[in-house]
């Protein structure tokens, strides 16, 4: 009798017992187009979600790099330590993840997810500095916070000073507002 699509097999031996192969096996019968039929270690599941091929190791190694790069680029002005750490064991942990990769299919799909992830997070990241800048224009964000320290540059050239000019003058406003008040 044929199953209906979609459903399994039962784990009964290919041949009953008589020597006879199942019904509907024989030379005449369609070929079995169930989950079971497709090959395991060449299917969708060795090219990765999509279907398509995998990435070659050394790509996802390099989004790694650049992964932990970037986390360290935007933890420096506020945790300069781990974020000098991070930077200088990027190629490290790479690496090992790469080995790992190469020795478990399941980590490698996830490595090849992650990069996808990776280039939305490249994007999300590009941005920050811009809204930092907005954060610190309408007063947000004091010009003297960490967060601040990424654009410190940009801060600087646009004011014409340094920013720690910038902070001792916005000071010294401050102090001069509360001042007469007092008086």
């Amino acid at each position: 009798m044929p199953r209906p699509p979609g459903m399994r097999r039962s784990a009964s031996p290919a041949t009953p017992s008589d020597g006879e192969p199942p019904e509907g096996s024989g030379p005449g019968s369609p070929p079995d187009t169930g989950p079971e039929s497709a090959p395991s270690s060449t299917g969708a599941r060795a090219r990765g979600r999509r279907g398509g091929p995998s990435r070659p190791l050394q790509l996802l190694r390099q989004d790694l790099v650049d992964f932990y790069a970037g986390v360290g680029l935007l933890l420096k002005p506020a945790m300069p330590l781990p974020a000098e750490v991070i930077v200088r064991q990027s190629e490290d942990c790479a690496d090992a993840w790469v080995r790992a990769a190469e020795a478990n299919a399941t980590i490698r799909r996830a490595l090849e997810g992650f990069s996808t992830a990776s280039v939305f997070g490249a994007l999300l990241m590009a941005h920050i500095p811009i809204a930092v800048a907005f954060q610190v224009q309408l007063g947000r964000l004091p010009i003297n916070h960490p967060i601040a320290g990424s654009i410190k540059p940009e801060i600087e050239r646009t004011m014409g000073m340094s920013v720690e000019e910038a902070i001792r003058r916005q000071q010294e406003a401050q102090d001069g507002q509360a001042a007469p008040a007092s008086a």
